[in-house]
């Protein structure tokens, strides 16, 4: 009969730079558990950061705490990481990673936007390469950045990453930890800005070429992203709101947008491959407008189960919402 082998028995060396590492354990650890041996012999130091293929975290040191912060809390079996060390010197340190069931304080980094699905998504799978940054909407040099934001990567058109906004409590302020993605060197990367409060999209001023591994920004210093003309978290609300509510939804849902003044408006609902499912056309009053939505085509057939998006247009400007249909 084979025994089994635990992992605190065997070890896994690391050394300064990056290292490809195995997760050797059968059962979860938190971030914080798993690397808690090299801590303690001083290994890690602040901004070594740990990845997955879809999220990652920083080490930060603070008067307030001390860990590792991010969007990545939890390491599984049977999926591999990449551990970032700093400190100069190591080429032989030794990572054992503890028995379960060990204790011990967890990220203070948490999604505060009502776990809402994302409004952008992509396939992880779909590329060989990812980069890494810790970000934030910033004005005149100070963080904007919302619980119902979300930063997306782009390509062309095409989505590399998306982020939520992350509440971290030692900062009491919001971060994005965005992980994106391409299968080679030097692809232009843009960035947009979903706002859910108001369904609005801002196309950001900065872009970058993508480099694999590259990570930018730091909890202590995000990298600053700027719209245009935005000064404060008035500006950034805009002048046209849209609201789906209730979102997910089965029977019917309200879709509610306010204007600043009358203006012509319409209301397309499309599908995730951008067909045109439903339509309506009309004049919206200044201030709060509603519509009821059933789930339906415009000849009223009952759509399938998934995701949708509501696009509003009037004079003042054009808003969108992703909406999620479930049976």
């Amino acid at each position: 009969m084979l025994g089994m082998v635990l992992p605190d028995t065997m070890s896994v060396y690391v050394r300064t730079g990056w290292n490809w590492i195995g997760y050797l354990p059968s059962y979860s650890l938190s971030v914080n558990n798993a690397f808690s041996g090299l801590v303690t012999n001083g290994w890690i130091q602040a901004e070594d950061l740990v990845k997955s293929r879809t999220g990652f975290a920083q080490y930060i040191v603070t008067p307030v705490y001390t860990g590792w912060v991010g969007s990545l809390n939890y390491m599984m079996p049977p999926n591999g990481y990449q551990l970032k060390l700093n400190k100069s010197g190591v080429s032989n340190a030794k990572l054992t990673y503890p028995l379960q069931g060990l204790k011990g304080e967890e990220s203070p980094a948490a999604n505060r936007g009502g776990n809402m699905p994302s409004f952008w998504t992509v396939d992880p799978s779909q590329y060989e390469k990812s980069a890494t940054l810790i970000g934030m909407i910033s004005a005149n040099g100070v963080n904007l950045t919302g619980a119902s934001m979300e930063l997306g990567a782009f390509s062309g058109n095409e989505v590399r990453g998306s982020a939520q906004a992350l509440f971290v409590e030692p900062l009491n302020s919001y971060l994005f930890f965005l992980t994106y993605y391409a299968n080679d060197s030097g692809d232009p990367i843009s960035f947009k800005l979903y706002n859910g409060d108001n369904g609005q999209i801002c196309e950001l001023n900065e872009a970058m070429f993508f480099a694999a591994d590259n990570h930018q920004g730091s909890v202590d210093v995000p990298l600053p992203f700027t719209c245009s003309g935005l000064s404060n978290t008035e500006e950034l609300s805009g002048l046209l709101s849209l609201d789906v509510r209730p979102n997910p939804f089965s029977q019917s849902t309200e879709i509610r947008f306010s204007l600043p003044e009358s203006s012509p408006v319409s209301v397309t609902i499309t599908d995730l491959s951008g067909k045109t499912v439903s339509w309506f056309e009309g004049s919206g009053l200044a201030g709060i407008n509603a519509l009821e939505w059933k789930g339906t085509s415009d000849n009223g057939v009952p759509l399938q189960p998934g995701v949708y998006f509501v696009k509003l247009k009037s004079d003042t400007g054009q808003a969108i919402r992703k909406v999620i249909l479930q049976r």
